[in-house]
């Protein structure tokens, strides 16, 4: 215990010492902060105005090409029973004009 007691003591005595010769360049530390704070704003502002996002103009669109479209054979047949039934829709309207009604188009 006696031992701990003078190691805790002269380590005492070099921190006091410590702070003694490291008491004024607390100042000379505080305007080297104030001055790498303001270097620091500087390169950040740098860095913004270089990073600046500016929008891209959006571009016309393609026109339509005029490719004939491929249709699977589903689209065939629903493109071919709607002609049917175009078909059938004219027929019965030229049946009812030949029966003398009267045409309501």
């Amino acid at each position: 215990t006696q031992l701990g007691r003078q190691q805790r003591s002269q380590r005492a005595k070099e921190e006091l010492e410590k702070a003694q010769k490291t008491q004024f360049s607390v100042a000379v530390k505080a305007s080297t902060q104030l001055q790498s704070a303001k270097l620091r704003q500087e390169v950040e502002e740098k860095l913004n105005q270089e990073q600046r996002f500016v929008p891209l103009k959006a571009r016309k669109a393609p026109k339509p090409s005029s490719a004939p479209v491929k249709l699977n054979a589903a689209a065939i047949l629903r493109e071919e029973m709607f002609y049917r039934a175009q078909i059938e829709e004219e027929a019965k309207r030229l049946t009812a004009l030949e029966n003398g009604e009267l045409d309501t188009q």
